[in-house]
C-alpha cells in the first residue's frame, strides 16, 4: 500500500506541474510590460559585501528584447555599513515568465561585474583604509507587479543583493 502512495503522490505531483506550466506563458513578457522596451527599477534592501552585509540601493535599468523575453542589464548597486562603503557594477541579463495576471512579471537573472570597496574601520585593518576591487557575481529571483503600462513595484531575492523592494518604471 506504501509503495502505491508513494507512486499515486508522484503521479499527481507531474500532472499538476504540467497544467501549470501549461497555463504559463513562458515566451514574454506580463501584458503589462508588452510594448515597453525599457524597465528601471530603484530601491532598498539588504545584501552583501567582502568585508559585512549591510543597506544596499540596488539601480537596475534593463532593455526587454522584442523577439524573446530576455532583458540585459546594467546595476549599479551602493552599499554602506558599519565597517564602509563600497559599490558594485553588475552587466547581465533576465528571463521573463508571464504566469497569467497581466500586472504579474516574474524572471530570473545571471550577472556578472565588479565590487569597489573602501574599509574605513580601524579595528579590521589596524588603522589603514583599504580600497580594492574585485570580482562580482549576481543571481536573483524576482516578481515585477506591473499596476499599469509604466509603474509598478518589485521584489527581488539572492545573491549578493539577499532582499531588495523597489519602484519599478517601465516605458
Amino acid at each position: 500500500m506504501k509503495k502505491h502512495f508513494k507512486k499515486l503522490v508522484l503521479v499527481l505531483a507531474v500532472t499538476l506541474a504540467g497544467a501549470m506550466v501549461s497555463a504559463w506563458d513562458w515566451t514574454s513578457y506580463c501584458e503589462n510590460l508588452d510594448g515597453s522596451h525599457w524597465l528601471i527599477k530603484a530601491g532598498v534592501g539588504y545584501g552583501y559585501s567582502w568585508w559585512n552585509g549591510g543597506f544596499v540601493i540596488p539601480i537596475q535599468g534593463e532593455y526587454l528584447l522584442d523577439a524573446i523575453p530576455l532583458g540585459i542589464t546594467a546595476n549599479f548597486r551602493p552599499i554602506f555599513s558599519g565597517y564602509g562603503a563600497g559599490f558594485s557594477l553588475i552587466a547581465g541579463a533576465n528571463y521573463h515568465v508571464a504566469p497569467g495576471p497581466e500586472w504579474l512579471d516574474l524572471y530570473a537573472g545571471l550577472g556578472l561585474g565588479f565590487f569597489f570597496d573602501h574599509i574605513a574601520d580601524k579595528y579590521v585593518y589596524h588603522g589603514d583604509k583599504q580600497n580594492w576591487a574585485h570580482f562580482a557575481f549576481d543571481a536573483h529571483i524576482g516578481a515585477s507587479f506591473m499596476f499599469s503600462k509604466h509603474f509598478g513595484v518589485n521584489v527581488e531575492a539572492g545573491y549578493p543583493t539577499y532582499f531588495s523592494a523597489s519602484a519599478a518604471l517601465a516605458f
